[in-house]
């Protein structure tokens, strides 16, 4: 975390990671910024980004181009096993 600009907003920065600690420290992350802690933010597209600038050319999904709107979309296992299907299939496409 750390203070930007000149109002003394909080920034709040979590990875998920793939772990459960990494889990565990974007559900903090997200409560802080509930309770009015700061505010989260991300860098966008920084896994694409890093393994780019390593020669890897990753596929890419976009979330908010299958419908989810950010912001908005209720976080629920339906939701989650919907965009999972969805992923599976367009990834086994041939």
């Amino acid at each position: 975390m750390a203070e930007c600009c000149t109002d003394g907003t909080r920034l709040i920065y979590s990875c998920s990671g793939a772990s459960n600690v990494g889990e565990i420290a974007d559900r903090v992350a997200r409560k802080l910024r509930t309770e009015g802690f700061g505010k989260m933010t991300c860098p966008v597209a920084c896994a694409r980004k890093n393994l780019e600038h390593v020669g890897i050319k990753p596929k890419s999904f976009i979330l908010t181009e299958m419908g989810l709107v950010k912001g908005k979309t209720p976080i629920n296992e339906e939701i989650v096993d919907e965009t999972s299907k969805k992923l599976l299939q367009m990834t086994l496409k041939k």
